[in-house]
């Protein structure tokens, strides 16, 4: 095999930090869940890449002069040490959702895996502090970027990989955003790729909120989104709900984009507390004072894209509620094979995150360090009844 490294396409700091990386996944955290090591292709794989250009990472992370036995600290000190722990809290933290995680099903009910999460990413909330929890104010700032920037840029790492890693040339690829400041931070943060993605279709999973065009609408982030990745969008230009007894979706745009939302492989979405005091969508003024009684009276404590679910994971009826979502229903986000679910820093979304692993929407989860913390100091089956 030719020791001749291949040209990056990203930046010099970008190379370095994914060298760090790779360097520190196979050489200091490299176990399998029954203790035995991974190889390359499988460390590769991981993170996203193909196996040359991890090869690649190491030998740059040598070249570096990043390793001598074990992966030194570059920078700051408690580095490596904070990303190992944090790769190691990742790695109990998944195998502690998988417990409430079903399995991941096609549309005929065959089990494609045994659970549908299957990757957990943990941002730590101050570089170098993992260890001492107690004394970090969870909207505290560092020179990364507030908690909630660190996390929205986490995910928007992961969205292009596996967007990167689900793309062919030769057939389509439909990708769903949801609403919010969270997904708008994942475009923002959303980094050119060296390629074009010609047979990628972006798609908004939920209509609009309120009557005015917002930068966190779905179907604004949907085109941002495929400008980012030189790909198409799909506009959904209709309202979040719709009355009871409405027929919006059989209107023929609508349906239309409905069908291409149905088509969806990978998504992203935040999670919602089901509290109207806070909720945006109460701000908004999308539901009326009767629709906000009924989703308190059905014991709703999640929302994702419009769908409310109480605390025992069950998508409550829309029906009960006096109003239809329009968008991308609970079924098709169960049957996502990637589902990347954004948790903004606030203890109020534990439960809520809980809820939609356990409802089999959820494959990815990005969470910050503490509220991972607090989540392996629960005793889920206590929490979630």
């Amino acid at each position: 095999m030719s020791t001749k490294s291949r040209k990056f396409t990203s930046s010099k700091p970008e190379q370095l930090r994914l060298a760090r990386e790779a360097a520190l996944r196979y050489y200091v955290v490299n176990r399998n869940e029954n203790g035995s090591l991974r190889t390359q292709e499988e460390i590769a794989k991981e993170m996203g890449l193909k196996a040359p250009r991890f090869s690649d990472l190491l030998n740059m992370a040598w070249q570096s002069g990043m390793i001598e036995v074990a992966v030194s600290p570059v920078g700051e000190s408690g580095v490596a040490a904070d990303f190992e722990e944090v790769l190691r809290r990742e790695s109990v933290l998944l195998r502690k959702l998988r417990e409430i995680s079903p399995p991941l099903l096609d549309t005929d009910g065959k089990v494609l895996r045994p659970h549908k999460l299957r990757r957990v990413h943990v941002v730590s909330n101050s570089l170098g502090k993992t260890f001492d929890s107690a004394e970090i104010d969870i909207q505290q700032s560092s020179d990364f970027g507030s908690v909630a920037t660190r996390i929205r840029r986490r995910a928007s790492g992961e969205l292009l990989k596996l967007v990167s890693s689900n793309y062919r040339d030769d057939a389509e690829l439909h990708v769903g955003i949801g609403w919010g400041r969270s997904c708008e931070g994942v475009v923002n943060f959303l980094k050119s790729p060296p390629k074009t993605f010609g047979k990628l279709i972006c798609c908004p999973l939920v209509g609009m909120i309120g009557y005015t065009q917002n930068s966190f609408d779905a179907s604004f982030l949907a085109f941002r989104l495929a400008s980012r990745l030189s790909a198409s969008s799909i506009k959904l230009s209709c309202p979040i709900i719709q009355e009871r007894g409405s027929d919006l979706e059989n209107l023929y745009p609508i349906k239309e984009a409905l069908g291409h939302l149905s088509k969806c492989e990978i998504g992203i979405s935040a999670v919602g507390i089901a509290d109207m005091a806070h909720s945006v969508l109460m701000r908004r003024k999308i539901f009326n004072e009767e629709q906000i009684r009924l989703i308190r009276h059905h014991g709703a404590v999640a929302e994702v894209n419009s769908h409310f679910f109480n605390i025992e994971a069950e998508p409550i009826d829309p029906e009960l509620l006096g109003f239809k979502p329009v968008g991308i229903g609970v079924d098709e986000m169960k049957r996502m094979p990637r589902y990347i679910l954004v948790v903004s820093p606030d203890r109020r979304k534990i439960i809520p995150a809980l809820v939609a692993i356990k409802a089999g929407v959820c494959s990815d989860l990005v969470v910050d360090h503490l509220m991972a913390q607090e989540i392996l100091e629960m005793e889920l089956d206590d929490q979630l009844v």
